[in-house]
């Protein structure tokens, strides 16, 4: 279990990128999916919008 809701980003992220081809995926696509996955899991959408923001610009730099 994702002990903060960055943590909980990379989890979904790095289980979507598992799931298919990444690479050929545009990154706003996965931080899209890695959304849902978040809501899903009863977190609110600005605390969705703050991780993405903050964890995404590790996962994919220069976007």
């Amino acid at each position: 279990m994702a002990t903060s809701l960055a943590a909980a980003y990379r989890l979904h992220y790095a289980e979507v990128t598992r799931q298919g081809n990444a690479g050929e995926t545009d990154p706003s696509r996965l931080d899209a999916e890695v959304a849902v996955r978040l809501r899903l899991t009863g977190h609110h959408r600005h605390a969705i919008a703050r991780a993405i923001r903050e964890a995404a610009e590790a996962s994919h730099p220069g976007r």
